[in-house]
Formats: C-alpha cells, structure tokens, sequence
C-alpha cells in the first residue's frame, strides 16, 4: 500500500504538471484559467502526498536517512554521492506551494509576473522533473518522462520562435 501511494501520487502530479505546460499554444486566457488551476492545484497537492508518504514510509521521518538515500540514488547514477539534491527538491515543493497559493490569492497578479520569472520558474521546474524521471527513474516513468519533457521541450522551443 505504502508503494502505491508513493508511486500513485508522483503519476498524479506528473500527470498535472504535463497537462498544464503542454497546453494549446494560446496560453492561459480567462476562460481557461480555471480549469488550469485547478489541475495545477491539484498536481501540487498530489506531489506533496508523495514527499510526505516517501518520509513517512521509505525514510521514517528522518532527514538525514532521506539525504543518505539520495547520495546513494546519486552515486548509482552519476558516480559520486551527493546527498545535497534533496535540497533541491525542498526548494522545488515549496517552489510549486508558492506558485499555487499565488494563483489562488493574487491570480491577476499571477497573470502579470514578470517573463524572465516564469521562464526561470518553468526552467527549474523541468529540471527537477527531467532528473527525477529520466535520469533517475527506468522503465515506463522513464518513458513516459522522456516523451513529457520532449514535448515541454518542443513547446517551449515554439513558444520562444514565437515570441520572435
């Protein structure tokens, strides 16, 4: 049970986080805004059950147990421990927490951030996503991240040509 919450709340915000940045290529517009934050709400609460299920269950609600487990994950992977990238993540939870509470409370605001802020937000948002599901991750989520961020990636390129 306790995988399937882990497991089952990543596809969930996964799932958001691609519905959302793989939108049709007229943005957000008023009509759409609702529907959009809700599923971005939705995402977000879903990745939170992850991290508080993946301490609760793999990590026993130990920090340092959960930077140990990275540095591990990052050794296997990349061939030097770095238990620093749960860092990362913790920036990114709140990161998206802040981004949700934004639209909810302040959406006109929202609406009218500055680019260069949403193009870092959306940045460091596909990092994050990038490793953890294709550089850190095999078999399906593997797949299904690599064909997520390749089309975040063909988006943004013609986001960017558009832009011109």
């Amino acid at each position: 049970m306790d995988d399937a919450i882990i497991k089952g709340s990543i596809w969930l915000a996964l799932l958001a986080y691609f519905t959302v940045v793989i939108r049709p290529a007229k943005g957000i517009d008023d009509s759409a805004f609702p529907r959009v934050r809700w599923i971005w709400t939705l995402g977000c609460i879903a990745y939170v059950i992850h991290v508080i299920a993946a301490f609760h269950f793999h990590h026993h609600w130990s920090h340092t147990e959960a930077e140990a487990h990275t540095a591990q994950q990052t050794e296997s992977v990349v061939g030097w421990r770095f238990g620093a990238g749960i860092w990362f993540n913790h920036l990114f939870t709140l990161a998206w927490l802040g981004d949700v509470i934004w639209m909810w409370i302040r959406s006109k605001e929202w609406f009218q951030r500055p680019r260069a802020l949403s193009i870092g937000w959306q940045i460091f948002f596909f990092f994050i996503v990038f490793n953890a599901t294709v550089v850190f991750e095999d078999g399906l989520v593997r797949w299904f991240g690599l064909l997520g961020c390749s089309l975040v990636a063909l988006r943004a390129r013609a986001l960017g040509a558009r832009a011109r």
